[in-house]
């Protein structure tokens, strides 16, 4: 007896040394599938619900949910891989994180985990969402969402200072510009300019058809990209615009600004029962000219991490639960749907439960539906990385703006060839 309680003992720091928050099946005698996402605050809270619901249907393995900080889990990423250890099942990631993820072997292809769901199948997901899970010939990724930085405005502001300005649900500069000048008496903005810098810049880059990246190149120190820039400092120029370092949502919800850039995510945090008094709508991204409609969009896919060291038929009794999991999603997306974003699954996204959101805006037409554009760039997360470098030190002229266009175009180049030397001594 004594024997075997030193052996538990034994045991149990094995375990504890081994991560057993992670989730080690072996050590906790739990049978659990890890689940790493990005997601915080309210879409944390209704991915937990999902889960614990999809958890009630008492699969052989329960799906362990394990929320972070999106800065916090990428970096997490390569360095469980690479080590081996306490490796997450399958997870969630934005789009652009795949192609690197699957050239580097850090997430495996995904079609033995769905074979037993005929119905996670191109049809039953929105094309726009879908077509970026495959890599080389084989599928990655199924998609969750679409998701990414549109127009919240002030039904109540936007009635006082332009009553018909929506009409065409195509808001302009001009227009922000024209409006700003009565609001700005009142001390009102027009626009929230301080908020998404970065994607306002790319979303407008995309709207003068300039692309970031050529042939797998970086695409950044343009002549576009300095008319875009300028753009956005002469509507900070004007007053008609919160500046960065501005608390734009605070704005916002004291009816100081009429139209601001947010998240589709942000409608779950705009609820009536914390502010009961603000009227607000959601439309499409502002528009450099009055002819182009064009919102910049992003969308989480779920993906399968590459764990080399489990034994082959834990696998495949995780594959037939991981399948099952994300086919509930598909088929329960509209709880999704709450929490701000478009369902990737056409059950949801097309059901008249989702026509009473305000994200419907973006599937109500052909127009609408084609608006929504995803960068397909290889090194995306790299170019968006970079600008995120820059960016703010240009807008506040901390950094010429040729200084910071060459700096970020010359950071994308150099991890582009840090990939590729290190793809090659993979060979």
């Amino acid at each position: 007896m004594k024997k075997a309680k030193r052996m538990t003992a034994a045991v149990l720091a094995v375990c504890m040394l081994a991560g057993l928050t992670l989730g080690a099946v072996g050590c906790s005698g739990k049978k659990e599938i890890v689940f790493w996402n990005p997601f915080s605050g309210p879409d944390g809270e209704t991915m937990q619900a999902m889960v614990d619901k999809f958890n009630e249907t008492d699969p052989e393995y329960t799906i362990k949910n394990v929320s972070m900080a999106g800065d916090d889990m990428y970096t997490k990423i390569p360095t469980v891989i690479n080590s081996g250890k306490n490796i997450p099942d399958m997870g969630i990631v934005h789009f652009f994180r795949i192609p690197l993820y699957a050239s580097e072997n850090m997430v495996v292809p995904i079609e033995s985990y769905i074979a037993g769901q005929p119905e996670i199948k191109e049809e039953n997901y929105i094309e726009t969402a879908w077509q970026f899970g495959d890599f080389n010939g084989q599928r990655y990724s199924v998609p969750l969402d679409m998701t990414g930085w549109v127009t919240y405005y002030n039904v109540d502001l936007v009635e006082k200072y332009a009553p018909h300005v929506l009409d065409d649900q195509l808001l302009t500069l001009d227009e922000v510009m024209e409006i700003g000048e009565a609001a700005a008496k009142d001390g009102v903005y027009a626009f929230g300019g301080a908020n998404f810098f970065v994607e306002q810049f790319m979303a407008y880059l995309a709207q003068m058809g300039t692309e970031l990246s050529v042939e797998d190149k970086p695409n950044i120190d343009t002549k576009e990209a300095r008319d875009v820039i300028q753009k956005m400092k002469d509507i900070y120029a004007s007053g008609n615009s919160s500046k960065i370092g501005d608390d734009n949502f605070n704005l916002f919800i004291s009816n100081k600004i009429i139209f601001n850039p947010e998240g589709t995510w942000t409608a779950n945090a705009l609820n009536k029962e914390d502010y009961p008094d603000l009227n607000w709508g959601e439309t499409n991204t502002m528009a450099l000219d009055n002819q182009t409609m064009l919102n910049w969009m992003s969308s989480h896919q779920f993906v399968v991490y590459n764990n080399t060291g489990e034994k082959e038929d834990v696998k495949a009794a995780k594959a037939e639960v991981m399948g099952a999991f994300i086919e509930f999603v598909r088929e329960n997306s509209g709880e999704w749907a709450n929490a701000g974003h478009i369902p990737a699954s056409i059950q949801a996204a097309s059901g008249t439960d989702f026509e009473s959101k305000p994200q419907a805006i973006f599937m109500s037409s052909d127009e609408e539906k084609d608006s929504l554009t995803l960068p397909n760039y290889t090194y995306f997360g790299y170019i968006s990385d970079a600008l995120y470098g820059v960016m703010q030190d240009i807008l506040t002229d901390k950094l010429s703006v040729d200084d910071g266009l060459a700096k970020a175009q010359a950071e994308v180049s150099d991890k582009i060839a840090e990939h590729a030397k290190a793809a090659e001594a993979q060979k």
